[in-house]
């Protein structure tokens, strides 16, 4: 799934971006996928023609989120060529995060796990989201003729087609605020890979030790195995769905899903602990878009070197 932070605004695009990813269901892949740029969530695997037009999930960060540097949180696709799509919530260094959106070509990083440079701001009053707010994110991809008119006639050409994204969001939190979106042209992609988590720096981690100094949780059996440090919940992920054409998946319930940690060495300072499933507990998007069933995950992280 995320984003870089620049200077004092939430840098990087919101996001997501989070890598490979599965679930708590017979189908996830019993090993992870492992980076060590901090990315950890789940990735839905490689998606097959009509291929991707929509990634989707509603996020709620947490209190110690906000104490990692750099933290994003957010959704994200990508394609073979490294074209890259992500939006979602990055920690302003305060209590709050902001929403911001990106796309890019990243080559070599599809699955996401990495930052994208140059985040927009998806709309003001979504700048100083508080810690514990649930916001729906998304990001579509669709693709329209481009044409031209003869002036003079009623000759009409058709040049070519053009592809556009569609970047939304929501504080669905209480009562649901409005739903704000950006369009923003990019090349005819094939994005195949759907991705939903976190990017954080993992430079400001240590693990979680037990009295023993054995790493808490320890050691997980699957459906992903691997040893996690990693005890901190920085957010909860709910309703998170992809789209192919009109078929619209649990982005862990694919065939293909695959759990995402990181660093790859073990143990594990940013995972979400095989914690997917396909309960989801709180409030989901009331855009005619937004997805009321999906993937439910947490992903943590080790302590902040600056917190006792």
């Amino acid at each position: 799934m995320r984003l870089k932070k620049t200077a004092v605004t939430a840098a990087a695009t919101a996001a997501a971006l989070c890598l490979a990813g599965g679930a708590a269901f017979a189908a996830v892949a019993p090993a992870p996928i492992t980076t060590t740029t901090g990315t950890a969530g789940y990735d839905g695997g490689t998606i097959a023609a009509p291929y991707l037009n929509n990634v989707q999930a509603v996020i709620t960060p947490t209190d110690y989120g906000t104490l990692v540097k750099g933290g994003a949180h957010g959704v994200g696709m990508c394609a073979a060529n490294g074209r890259t799509a992500l939006i979602g919530l990055v920690a302003n260094g305060d209590a709050t995060y902001q929403v911001d959106y990106a796309q890019g070509s990243n080559p070599g990083h599809c699955p996401v796990d990495q930052l994208l440079p140059g985040p927009v701001s998806l709309n003001p009053a979504l700048s100083h989201v508080p810690f514990g707010h649930s916001v729906w994110v998304s990001v579509s991809y669709g693709q329209h003729r481009v044409i031209r008119v003869i002036r003079g006639h009623r000759t009409i050409i058709i040049i070519g087609r053009a592809g556009a994204l569609t970047f939304a969001a929501q504080d669905v939190t209480g009562t649901p605020g409005p739903v704000y979106q950006a369009v923003v042209r990019t090349p005819v992609t094939r994005f195949i890979h759907p991705d939903a988590g976190v990017i954080e720096d993992l430079t400001t981690l240590t693990p979680c030790l037990d009295a023993a100094s054995n790493p808490v949780p320890g050691v997980l059996p699957g459906p992903a195995a691997y040893t996690s440090a990693a005890c901190h919940p920085v957010d909860r992920v709910e309703y998170a769905t992809y789209q192919s054409g009109a078929t619209v998946t649990a982005l862990t319930a694919g065939p293909a899903a695959a759990e995402g940690i990181s660093p790859a060495a073990s143990p594990a300072l940013v995972a979400p602990d095989n914690s997917a499933s396909l309960v989801n507990t709180g409030p989901h998007g009331t855009s005619t878009a937004a997805s009321a069933t999906g993937s439910h995950f947490t992903v943590s992280t080790g302590n902040v070197k600056s917190v006792p």
